[in-house]
C-alpha cells in the first residue's frame, strides 16, 4: 500500500488545516463566509455525481481527480465550520443586543490574585426591563473584591451582571504578550471590570460532568494542601497531577522553562501514559477474549476520567485519544500507526475546537510527537548497548533529542529562548516525576477514602513531597550553570519556517544518504546564518527610544549596539515591567546597561522643565510634569550619554517633550521658547488634557503620539 493512501487521517488533516488557517487569517470580506458554504455544497454534488458516474465517463483513468476535489471540500468545509465561531457569524452574539443585563453561568475556575477575581462565563440570556431573550457568546469578567464581603465563586454558577462590557485590548507595547488573541482563540472578545455589589447569583447549573470535575479537582488540591507542608511544592505537584497551575509562582515557571522541561508542568502524553499504564497493571490480572473487551474499556474510561479530572487540556486530550486508537487496534489485532494516530487525534480536536490549532500547547504537543515518530526510530537505531541500563539511558536521550529537535525552532519562536542543557534535565527528572506521578495517582485513589487511609495518604504526600523538593533544588543548579540558557535575535516565522526545512533536509541525509540532499543542507544552513547575522546586525547597529504605553506607570528604553537604558518611576523586578518592557529587550537581545528611576531622576533636578532634560545619542527629551515651572533657562543635563559633554546651542536641536501628570501647559505659548519635534503624552494625564494636546500639536503641525490611546512608540534617533 501507498504510505501517502495509509495515513488517510493524515490526508483529511492537512486541508483541515489549511481551511482552518485560511478563515483565522481572511481579509474582512463581509459575504467570504456564504460564498464560501455555497462553494462546499456544490462540491458535495460534484463529488456525488463523479463518484455515480466514476465507470461511465471512465474518471479511473484520472484517478487524481476525486481525491483532488475531496481534499478541496475538505479545506472548503473546514472554512465554513471555523467560520461559525467567529464573531461576526453568531447573530444572537451579546454584543449585538442591546441588554440591560445578562444572565451568565461561570465556565471557568474563578482564579483569585491580587483582590480582583478573573473568570470566564457563557452568556445565556439578554434581560431588558421587561422582557429577555436567547443570547450567545463567551465574556471575561473581572471582579474587584471587597475586604468585607465572602465571595465564593464556582464554576458553574448562574450570575445576573450588568450588561456593561469592552473589548479585549490588543498588545499595547512591541513583543507583550497578545491577550487578545489569546482570549480570541477561546472565543472570548468581550471584558466587563465588575465589583462584588453588581454581581447577583441567580442559582446553578447541575449534571456538567465537566463542572463537576472541576470541583473535584479543587478538592483534591485542599486536601494535597493539607498533606504537604511545603507550599511550592504542593503547588508543583498539584501541577503536575492536575494540571492546576493558580498557585505556580513565577519564579519556578522561569527554572523549568530556563531547563527545558516546561512540559512537565503540563499534564502532557507522559502523564496520561503513566496513568494508562498503571490502569493496565491494575486491570491486567483479567484474561480471556470477553473479559480483554471489558478490560480495555476500562483503562480507557480510566485515561479517560483521569484526562476530564486535569482539565481537559489539548495536550491531554491528544494522549488519551491516542491511547484509545492504540488499544482499540490491540483489540481486533491490528497495530496501529502511530502518524495515522496522531493525525485522527489532531483531526477530531479540531473539529470541536478549530482554533486549538492556534494554541501555543497544542501545536507543541502535536509537533512533538510527530518528532518523536519520524526521529526517534533513526536516532536511537545509531547506537547500541550491550548493557540494558546503559541502553535504557540511550533510549531515553533518543527520546529527548527526537522531541527537542521536533519543537525547538517553534519554541525559539514563542519564547526566544534555547536550553543547553536540556538533556541533563531531562535525564535528571525522569525518576522524580515517575515516583512522584505513580504516588500521585495512588493518592487519588486514596483521597476519598475512610479515615483510615490516613496514614497511607501522609505517606505518598512525604514521597511526593521530598521527590519534587529534590526535583526543584535539582533544576535551579542546572538554571545557574553557565549559559543554562540561550537567547538571541527574534526573527520573522519564515526564518523559523526555514529551519524545519533543514531539519526534513538533514532527515533524509541522515537515512536516505542522499547527494542532493547533502547539498540541499549546506546551501540551506549558509542562507539561515547569512540571514540571522545580517538581520543580527540589523537589530544590533539600531538606536532607538521606545516610549512604552503602560498604566499608570512611565517607562522609557534607550537603547542602542546590544544594550539598554530604562528609565521608569517602576522598580526593576516590578512585573509590569517584566510583562511589558521585556519582551522587547529580549526579542533584540539587549542587556540592560543602567536602570534610572524616574522619581529619583525628579529629585535630584530643580523643577526648571529644561533641567530636567534627557539626552541620548542624537536625541533630546524633556520631561515635564505637573511640578516643572515653564519656561526656563536651557540647562541641559544629562544621564544617559556615556560621553557627559555639554551640548552646544541647545535651543538648534529638535528635542521630544514628555508630558507626565497632567502639568499645566499650554503647547502654542511652550513653543515660543522650545524648538520642539515630537509631543509624547504620557499613560499619567487625564482624557481632557489628552485632547486638548492632541489639538493644539495638530493645530501646530507638530507630531503629537498619545500612549494611553496609541499604545508604545518607537523613534529612531536618526529621525532627529
Amino acid at each position: 500500500m501507498n504510505p501517502v493512501d495509509k495515513h488517510v487521517f493524515l490526508r483529511l488533516l492537512l486541508p483541515m488545516t489549511a481551511g482552518i488557517c485560511a478563515c483565522y487569517y481572511q481579509a474582512p470580506i463581509p459575504t467570504a463566509h456564504q460564498w464560501i458554504l455555497v462553494l462546499t455544497l456544490l462540491l458535495m454534488v460534484f463529488m456525488l455525481i463523479v463518484h455515480i458516474k466514476y465507470r461511465e465517463y471512465q474518471l479511473f483513468l484520472k484517478p487524481w481527480l476525486p481525491g483532488l476535489l475531496f481534499q478541496i471540500f475538505v479545506c472548503a468545509a473546514a472554512f465554513t465550520h471555523t467560520g461559525s465561531f467567529l464573531l461576526g457569524q453568531q447573530k444572537q452574539h451579546f454584543s449585538k443586543l442591546h441588554a440591560e443585563q445578562l444572565l451568565v453561568e461561570i465556565c471557568s475556575e474563578p482564579q483569585e490574585k491580587s483582590s480582583v477575581i478573573r473568570f470566564e462565563a457563557l452568556v445565556r440570556s439578554a434581560v431588558y426591563s421587561s422582557s429577555h431573550s436567547h443570547a450567545e457568546g463567551r465574556l471575561l469578567i473581572s471582579c474587584l473584591k471587597d475586604s468585607s464581603s465572602k465571595l465564593n465563586l464556582t464554576i458553574g454558577e448562574l450570575l445576573l451582571v450588568p450588561a456593561n462590557f469592552s473589548d479585549i485590548q490588543g498588545p499595547a507595547n512591541p513583543g507583550e504578550f497578545d491577550y487578545r488573541s489569546y482570549m480570541g482563540n477561546k472565543c472570548v472578545w468581550h471584558q466587563t471590570f465588575l465589583t462584588t455589589a453588581e454581581l447577583t447569583r441567580v442559582g446553578e447549573t447541575s449534571g456538567n460532568l465537566f463542572y463537576e470535575a472541576v470541583k473535584l479537582r479543587q478538592k483534591v488540591v485542599r486536601k494535597l494542601e493539607g498533606y504537604i507542608v511545603d507550599r511550592e511544592a504542593a503547588a508543583v505537584i498539584s501541577t503536575l497531577l492536575l494540571g492546576y497551575k493558580a498557585d505556580l509562582s513565577r519564579e519556578i515557571l522561569n527554572t523549568y522553562s530556563a531547563t527545558g522541561v516546561m512540559h512537565v508542568l503540563s499534564v502532557s502524553g507522559m502523564h496520561v501514559a503513566i496513568v494508562a499504564a498503571l490502569a493496565g497493571y491494575l486491570f491486567g490480572f483479567w484474561k480471556g477474549r470477553k473479559i480483554n473487551i471489558v478490560q480495555a474499556l476500562l483503562i480507557v474510561l480510566f485515561v479517560w476520567l483521569y484526562t476530564l479530572l486535569s482539565g481537559l487540556s489539548a495536550a491531554a486530550c491528544r494522549s488519551a485519544v491516542m491511547i484509545s486508537f492504540v488499544i482499540a487496534g490491540r483489540l481486533i489485532n491490528r497495530n496501529a500507526d502511530m502518524i495515522n494516530c496522531v493525525s485522527a487525534a489532531a483531526f477530531f480536536q479540531l473539529l470541536i475546537r478549530p482554533f486549538w490549532l492556534f494554541d501555543v500547547g497544542f501545536q507543541l504537543s502535536y509537533i512533538a510527537v510527530f518528532g518523536l515518530v519520524i526521529f526517534y526510530p533513526p536516532i536511537h537505531a545509531k547506537l547500541k548497548f550491550k548493557s540494558a541500563a546503559i541502553q535504557a539511558i540511550w533510549s531515553y536521550i533518543a527520546f529527548s533529542l527526537a522531541a527537542q529537535v521536533a519543537t525547538f525552532p517553534l519554541c525559539l519562536h514563542y519564547f526566544n529562548q534555547f536550553p543547553v542543557y536540556f538533556l541533563a534535565s531531562n535525564l535528571f527528572i525522569m525518576l522524580p516525576v515517575t515516583v512522584v506521578m505513580y504516588a500521585g495517582v495512588g493518592f487519588l485513589l486514596m483521597a476519598f477514602f475512610p479515615p483510615f487511609a490516613s496514614m497511607p495518604l501522609r505517606c505518598l504526600a512525604s514521597v511526593m513531597e521530598y521527590g519534587i523538593s529534590l526535583l526543584n533544588a535539582g533544576l535551579r543548579f542546572i538554571e545557574k550553570l553557565p549559559f543554562s540558557s540561550l537567547h538571541g535575535y527574534h526573527l520573522h516565522i519564515t526564518f523559523y519556517m526555514l529551519i524545519y526545512v533543514l531539519i526534513g533536509f538533514l532527515f533524509v541525509v541522515m537515512t536516505k544518504r542522499s547527494k542532493m540532499a547533502i547539498w540541499c543542507t549546506l546551501i540551506l544552513s549558509l542562507c539561515i546564518a547569512s540571514i540571522y547575522t545580517v538581520s543580527g546586525l540589523t537589530i544590533w547597529k539600531k538606536k532607538s527610544v521606545v516610549f512604552y504605553a503602560i498604566r499608570n506607570h512611565v517607562a522609557v528604553t534607550f537603547n542602542r549596539r546590544g544594550i539598554a537604558t530604562v528609565l521608569s518611576d517602576m522598580e526593576v523586578d516590578d512585573k509590569s515591567l517584566a510583562y511589558s518592557v521585556m519582551p522587547l529587550l529580549r526579542n533584540r537581545n539587549l542587556r540592560i546597561d543602567k536602570f534610572v528611576h524616574l522619581d529619583g531622576f525628579l529629585e535630584e533636578t530643580d523643577r526648571r522643565a529644561s533641567a530636567r532634560r534627557v539626552r541620548f545619542q542624537n536625541l533630546e527629551f524633556e520631561i515635564i510634569d505637573d511640578e516643572c515651572l515653564i519656561p526656563g533657562t536651557p540647562v541641559p543635563t544629562s544621564i544617559l550619554d556615556r560621553s557627559q559633554h555639554q551640548v552646544a546651542n541647545s535651543l538648534s536641536r529638535k528635542r521630544i517633550i514628555f508630558l507626565h501628570n497632567n502639568p499645566a501647559l499650554a503647547l502654542p505659548l511652550f513653543i515660543k521658547t522650545q524648538n520642539i519635534g515630537y509631543v509624547v503624552i504620557g499613560m499619567k494625564n487625564t482624557e481632557r488634557n489628552i485632547d486638548r494636546w492632541l489639538t493644539q500639536a495638530d493645530s501646530l503641525g507638530i507630531p503629537c503620539h498619545s500612549l494611553k490611546r496609541s499604545g508604545a512608540l518607537e523613534l529612531d534617533t536618526e529621525y532627529f
